[in-house]
């Protein structure tokens, strides 16, 4: 690892620069459910989630900003910084990995290098930089990376196996959404040094080669089930695992995780890059003689791994609580630099021919998934302010409410519309990116009391009890007259 930074050290602060400035925004304080909690109360909050989610490095590191005593604000800071890092290490590492076995002229050696950032530094990743525990996603990323080269790399099959079990298994338990990218490069580089064996042969050491990971998800998997024998009140964690049902929700997801996007700004155009890149490839090396055709089918393979292995410990989720989020499959927003990259490695030849086309392809998509970067961090910052403006507003109305009644309102129940929405009108949602804070009971307390420094007892009626107070007027927007004033309560719409 220290050869690769010596030898990269210039492109590795490349690609922290880069990182700095498509996530610059957050840099600013930030705020999502979870952390508002955090700014309140200290770093304290949430360990025991952590723990029975299988993810204690997270626990650990909050443990540690605890103990050293630093401020939520600086915390948010150094986080969002490591993720940078991280990204950026297992940025190089990759890109390590490719040039080694192929290394063409300057434009197309910029090219890979530029796709390779974007496997790393990609639109969902931005969900990580909105959680404190964030920096220990990324950590876990490098780690697992890490692992992968050592097997792709090392030649003692006992000696990498045991390298590469570690690192995996630290990774899975900083959270197991990680893990992903470095089992489908195992694939994809196994796949590469072994071109010339027959199929058996390279699925036997793919098998081989993918032990560490196998073990981690393994060690992870018990973990989890040890922790929550007695049925855990998470309820990610409680229920059964019907696995035809998560199978079949899984496939039903395809096109809200990869063509919709998350409704990111990326939807829809990244579905429709990366077809017509498809289509154009497969037409090519088919016409030409003197490609593989083979090579089709590990590029497939290759595609393939990267959203079987982001799905697979959804799959391990219990069914009435499985749910997809762009944290929890980061490396499904990197599907286009991915095909271009393992396009490079299986038909090389013909990436030459053309690599006036990939070098400005690469520039538009890193120029473009910046933009895109951009915009969903300000969309979070919009929804913050708006956010403790509205907190305010409804202070204000419970201090003129207590003034002229000698009342004290220590209790708010939200009251839900029939139909709810986690956005402002006038902000688009990006995932947990830009949640409206008054969307649920336990963060409009606490934001509440990062607002106003008053704590609330909060939580929810029923849609029946809305409707005897408020009528069935729907709201898709805050309004003073969604407040009604009761004794020492405050009824609130949750629209």
């Amino acid at each position: 690892m220290l050869e690769i930074i010596k030898k990269n050290h210039k492109k590795i602060l490349f690609s922290i620069i880069y990182g700095i400035l498509a996530y610059s925004l957050y840099f600013q304080a930030h705020y999502v459910h979870d952390s508002y909690r955090i700014y309140n109360f200290g770093f304290f909050q949430n360990l025991s989630g952590f723990w029975t989610q299988g993810r204690p490095i997270c626990m650990w590191f909050n443990m540690l900003f605890n103990f050293l005593k630093i401020s939520p604000r600086i915390g948010q800071i150094i986080s969002v910084f490591l993720v940078i890092v991280f990204m950026a290490l297992s940025t190089n590492i990759v890109y390590n990995l490719i040039i080694k076995r192929i290394s063409s002229d300057s434009k197309l050696n910029t090219a890979i290098f530029i796709l390779t950032n974007c496997l790393f530094f990609n639109v969902y990743i931005t969900e990580w930089m909105v959680f404190f525990e964030g920096c220990v996603f990324a950590f876990g990323c490098f780690l697992s990376i890490l692992g992968a080269y050592y097997i792709i790399e090392l030649k003692q099959t006992p000696k990498k196996i045991f390298i590469s079990s570690i690192l995996f298994i630290i990774s899975i338990f900083c959270y197991q959404a990680v893990v992903a990218m470095a089992g489908t490069l195992i694939i994809a580089f196994t796949i590469y040094d072994n071109k010339d064996k027959n199929i058996l042969q390279i699925i036997k050491k793919i098998l081989i080669n993918m032990i560490p990971y196998i073990i981690a998800l393994v060690a992870n998997f018990i973990f989890i089930k040890i922790i929550n024998i007695n049925n855990s009140s998470d309820i990610r964690l409680s229920g059964n695992v019907n696995i035809l049902y998560n199978i079949f929700f899984v496939i039903k997801q395809i096109k809200w995780c990869i063509i919709d996007m998350f409704n990111y700004p990326t939807k829809y155009i990244i579905a429709l890059a990366i077809t017509i890149i498809s289509i154009f490839y497969i037409i090519k090396v088919f016409k030409n003689k003197d490609e593989n055709k083979i090579t089709v089918l590990y590029t497939l393979v290759t595609l393939f791994s990267l959203w079987f292995l982001s799905i697979l410990p959804i799959m391990a989720m219990p069914s009435n609580s499985i749910y997809f989020i762009p944290r929890s499959v980061p490396y499904l927003a990197s599907f286009l630099p991915l095909l271009l990259i393992v396009i490079y490695l299986f038909n090389n030849k013909l990436i030459i021919k053309y690599e006036k086309y990939i070098y400005i392809t690469s520039i538009i998509f890193i120029l473009f998934s910046t933009l895109c970067i951009i915009r969903i961090t300000s969309e979070c910052l919009k929804n913050n302010v708006q956010d403790i403006h509205i907190a305010k507003n409804i202070q204000n109305e419970i201090d003129n409410y207590e003034s002229s009644t000698g009342k004290t309102i220590d209790k708010i129940i939200l009251l839900p519309d029939k139909i709810l929405s986690t956005s402002e009108g006038n902000i688009t949602q990006y995932s947990d990116n830009s949640v409206r804070a008054f969307s649920a009971d336990y963060a409009t307390k606490e934001i509440m009391y990062f607002a106003n420094k008053r704590l609330y007892d909060v939580t929810e009626g029923t849609l029946d009890e809305k409707e005897k107070i408020f009528g069935q007027k729907e709201y898709d927007c805050f309004d003073y007259e969604q407040l009604k004033f009761d004794e020492n309560i405050l009824y609130m719409v949750k629209y």
